[in-house]
Formats: structure tokens, sequence, C-alpha cells
């Protein structure tokens, strides 16, 4: 489990796949945890950084 103050060290975060997944999969066992710390981050203004490459 992460929690927000453990994660922002700056004015960006990355966000795994598995949060965008579970915001799509609202049966998926961190879709509300996502839900919460996405809200959050959106709220403080901080940028979220995704990555294509695998």
């Amino acid at each position: 489990m992460v929690h927000l103050s453990m994660m922002i060290k700056g004015h960006k975060v990355f966000v795994d796949t598995s949060a965008w997944i579970a915001l799509i999969n609202q049966s998926d066992h961190l879709a509300a945890q996502s839900e919460q710390i996405l809200l959050k981050l959106k709220q403080q203004k901080i940028t979220l950084v995704r990555t294509d490459r695998f």
C-alpha cells in the first residue's frame, strides 16, 4: 500500500499502469485507493507522469 505522503517529493508523480487500470475496472481491489490518490494529486495540481515504454 502506498501512501500519498510517501509519493510526493516534487511537482511530478509517476503513475503506474495499475492505477489507470484500477480506475477503469471498478471491481479491481485498488480502485478506491487509486481514485482517492489521483484526486488528491489533482487537487494539489501535481503533474502526473506516465510512460508508453514496455
